[in-house]
Parts: structure tokens; C-alpha cells; sequence
């Protein structure tokens, strides 16, 4: 079946068939107590799919993280500041302690451009660690595609190795025994099929 998308609320779950509400109710649950970092205990009648709700949910949510961390990053990246803690669009990837809250007591006497430069010199660092984790993810991503590519390779060949142990096995039928030379064979598989049947019928 092909996979369809289904929305719950302003979230998107590919689901393979349409889920029955139950499970949308299930995977919105989900997505909404991993979103507020919270434990859950969820209980589903026998038959309704729990796996499949719990394994669309999770991986959901998990892609919409990783979506809302890399457009922050790249955000604070472009701009190499960091929005002041307590606004509206402070990245929730980031610690709070590098931020100053208005609750944070100051040291007595502290000048201003002191707490200015140790909170200029914590959001520097953050942007740094942001940049080598960007590196980081990059040259992953470089590895996993390259191992996908290396995986695809390796069953084409076995693929291949298969198909021509098949193809000399049908030869070897088709000239009636397996005493034709594995030379002889691979000229054949690389005839024609009239050819082949002319050369079956001659031998």
C-alpha cells in the first residue's frame, strides 16, 4: 500500500493506510508527551496497532526535532548571536546557563561590562560547539550515504553473481548435461537465444 500522510492538529504522521482514530489519538499522545520531555504510560486495546502508532509517533516527532534544531542552528549560526533567554524565539536546544535571567542574582559590585564579556565569551563558545556539531553531523551523513552506497553496490554484484550462476545453470540444461566447458558457457550467455538454440540442436 502506499504510504499515506496523515495530519493531526499541525502534525504530520506517514502512516501506510489510514489509521482509525484510536491511533491518531495514540500518536498525537505520543508526540505530545516526548515534545514536553515528559514519561508516558499508554494502554490500547489488543488489535489497534499499538507497534505501528508507537514507532510512526516516535520517529515523527524525532524528524520534527531534528528539523526545529537545524533551522535554530542554522539561525544562530547566520547571525553568530544568541537570542536573549526568556524571548519568544530562544532556541530550546541551547542552556540556559550561558543566559542571564532577570532572577539571576549578580555578583555584588560585578560591573556591567564585566557580565557583558562573560556572557559575549558563552555565546561565542556556543556558536563554536554549534559549528564543530554542524562538521560533525555533515561528515556522518557523508559516512551513512557512503555506506548505503557501498551496501547498494555489494547486492547488485551478488545480484549479478546469482543471475550468471542461474544463466550457466539453465546453459548447462539446455545443452543436456555438464560436461560443456565453463568457456563455451560464456560464450553462450552472451548469444542470442536463436543461437543458443541452434547450438543446442547441433549438439
Amino acid at each position: 500500500m502506499a504510504n499515506k500522510t496523515q495530519e493531526v492538529g499541525d502534525i504530520h504522521f506517514p502512516f501506510p493506510f489510514t489509521p482509525y482514530s484510536i491511533q491518531k489519538d495514540f500518536m498525537a499522545e505520543l508526540y505530545q508527551v516526548l515534545e514536553s520531555g515528559k514519561i508516558g504510560i499508554f494502554e490500547s486495546p489488543t488489535g489497534t496497532g499499538k507497534s505501528l502508532s508507537l514507532i510512526c509517533g516516535a520517529l515523527s516527532w524525532l524528524r520534527d526535532f531534528e528539523q526545529k534544531k537545524r533551522q535554530e542552528e542554522a539561525r544562530v549560526l547566520e547571525t553568530e548571536t544568541v537570542p536573549l533567554s526568556g524571548g519568544k524565539d530562544q532556541p530550546s536546544f541551547l542552556s540556559s546557563s550561558c543566559q542571564e535571567t532577570p532572577d539571576t542574582p549578580r555578583p555584588v559590585g560585578e560591573p556591567d561590562w564585566v557580565t557583558q564579556f562573560v556572557q559575549k565569551k558563552e555565546e561565542r563558545d556556543l556558536v563554536d560547539r554549534l559549528k564543530e556539531e554542524k562538521i560533525r553531523r555533515k561528515k556522518r551523513e557523508e559516512r551513512l550515504q557512503q555506506i548505503r552506497h557501498d551496501t547498494q553496490l555489494k547486492y547488485a554484484a551478488k545480484r549479478e553473481r546469482q543471475e550468471e550462476e542461474e544463466t550457466e545453470r539453465l546453459l548447462r540444461l539446455l545443452v543436456g548435461g555438464n560436461s560443456l566447458p565453463l568457456s563455451h558457457l560464456s560464450k553462450l550467455r552472451d548469444t542470442s537465444s536463436p543461437d543458443i538454440s541452434n547450438y543446442a540442436k547441433g549438439h
